[in-house]
């Protein structure tokens, strides 16, 4: 197998993008990675209502019926707005053995196999940061706003660094879309780039899309070139093989940068298909 799958580091940054085994097939047929909304998400923190809060500071009564059709329509907003691809990435060796084994490697990350790609049954793509974060600036750019980061990890509520989530009622009534998009421009990095420690074993990084103007269900990312390996779970659907060696060629995989990902003696390695 080649040397990227090894201990050793690579000396360009790659992601690692966990999929089902019935999902592979598109992505590589397409070219394309599916952004997804905060809806599809596994953490509640984002999958689940934020209940924002309003503040009456114009001197104006906000009947309960206001109140309550403003935080229904603005969680809307924000939420369905806000559009993102998940990746893990390697990380400094640790522990007493180092760099011994591949623990450390992104495409070895048992729970995230087990997870993300339907218990080892699914897929780990590699791909290359930067031909990716660029090719999502050029495709969605255009549309509204791209911005790729780290989540950090901290369990406190949704909204700004304070754990607030609060809008103020005159700027409400300029419209609740505008209101949303200055929100989610102000504090992005709070609201999209921030989930609770449960889930820091992921050490994940984003591309996140946020919509301008009136949103769309569907967009997505082109991988173009940036495809670098595909690492087939150890419970793959071995009478798939051949066609997935077919599709990742179409993307400029070659077969030998096609693996799969077993556990031997507790420990993750790649090995060649048949």
């Amino acid at each position: 197998m080649p040397a990227l799958f090894s201990g050793d580091l690579p000396e360009r940054p790659l992601l690692y993008h966990y999929t089902k085994a019935d999902t592979l097939p598109l992505i590589l047929g397409s070219g394309r990675i599916r952004l997804s909304s905060l809806d599809a998400m596994n953490d509640a923190r984002e999958s689940r209502s934020w209940h924002p809060s309003v503040v009456a500071d114009d001197g104006l009564d906000v009947s309960m019926s206001d109140f309550m059709n403003w935080q229904t329509q603005l969680d809307e907003s924000l939420r369905r707005r806000a559009k993102v691809a998940c990746f893990t990435a390697d990380r400094t060796p640790t522990g007493p053995f180092g760099g011994a084994g591949q623990f450390h490697r992104g495409y070895a990350r048992a729970r995230m196999w087990d997870q993300y790609a339907e218990h080892h049954s699914g897929a780990c793509l590699i791909l290359d940061q930067e031909r990716l974060f660029a090719h999502a600036a050029e495709a969605l750019s255009a549309e509204g706003d791209v911005r790729f980061g780290a989540v950090t990890y901290v369990d406190r509520r949704v909204g700004d660094s304070n754990g607030m989530l609060e809008f103020r009622a005159s700027d409400l009534r300029r419209g609740i879309a505008v209101a949303a998009e200055e929100y989610l421009a102000a504090h992005w990095q709070e609201l999209l780039l921030t989930k609770n420690l449960d889930w820091m074993t992921e050490e994940e990084q984003r591309i996140l899309f946020v919509e301008r103007g009136a949103l769309d269900s569907i967009r997505d990312v082109p991988m173009e070139g940036s495809l670098v390996a595909v690492i087939l779970g150890e419970r793959f659907d071995p009478d798939s093989l051949d066609a997935i060696r077919d599709l990742a060629s179409t993307q400029g995989v070659d077969r030998d940068w096609v693996g799969r990902c077993v556990w031997f003696g507790g420990s993750p390695q790649i090995m060649p298909l048949p």
